[in-house]
């Protein structure tokens, strides 16, 4: 999977010219030892933990130098790099594991959601995440925890959807979050994933849901969590 040279150009990341291979690598991080414990059952002091070693594992990856492109292309020195973080949980969602986990991903393609990001940046003039918190209505604020808050997004695509987004924009990486936003990020994934542990067995679901990090060349880091409550029908498939 190549990316356009100018849609890196534009990313300013780093652009990688047309042809170069696809890098990186996969990696998991198990939120706990206790294969019962995870986000929506841990102790804040364990959250903080696993925020931290994200972070820390995302800052490590971002500086990881490619040996391999480096000594048999050394046109590649320095190539682009981007750190996903995901959590599948549940069969219907790709979660394969029982013991709760995040997946991270290093790779030299930018994902096309954070390129979305981008694109809203450079065409509205400002980060999503200013936009996304401007525009939310008191009622649809779930909770707040000072540096972020916890969302149902005004153009809800399903129920029980949400978004953890921080008020300071100028972050895009998780480890330049303070001590005070990774708090308030271990507060906001137990609250959401705890809502839908316990809300979807009391609507008749199978318990599945997918969060995804918004992090990389754009200002404003943010989250999302979406349960698995029905599948997309043709108009979703169209980007309607």
């Amino acid at each position: 999977i190549l990316l356009p040279a100018d849609a890196e150009a534009r990313a300013a990341d780093g652009p990688v010219g047309g042809g170069a291979p696809v890098t990186g690598l996969h990696l998991l991080q198990w939120t706990s030892s206790l294969h019962d414990k995870d986000w929506h059952n841990m102790p804040v002091r364990d959250r903080l933990v696993v925020v931290d070693r994200l972070a820390q594992l995302e800052e490590r990856l971002l500086d990881l130098p490619d040996a391999e492109a480096d000594a048999k292309k050394p046109d590649l020195v320095n190539p682009p790099r981007y750190v996903s973080i995901i959590k599948n949980y549940g069969r219907l969602v790709g979660g394969s594991l029982v013991h709760g986990h995040q997946q991270i991903a290093q790779s030299s393609v930018l994902p096309a959601r954070i390129r979305d990001d981008w694109d809203f940046h450079q065409r509205e003039g400002e980060p999503f995440t200013e936009h996304l918190l401007r525009e939310t209505p008191e009622e649809l604020v779930i909770r707040d925890y000072g540096p972020a808050a916890l969302v149902t997004p005004y153009f809800m695509r399903r129920p029980f959807d949400m978004m953890l987004a921080f008020r300071d924009s100028s972050r895009n990486r998780l480890y330049q979050l303070n001590r005070d936003e990774r708090l308030a990020m271990a507060h906001g994934w137990h609250d959401a994933l705890r809502a839908i542990h316990r809300i979807m067995p009391r609507i008749g679901k199978e318990l599945a849901y997918n969060v995804v990090t918004h992090n990389g060349p754009t200002p404003g880091v943010y989250f999302e969590f979406q349960p698995y409550t029905q599948e997309w029908g043709g108009f979703e498939r169209l980007g309607l």
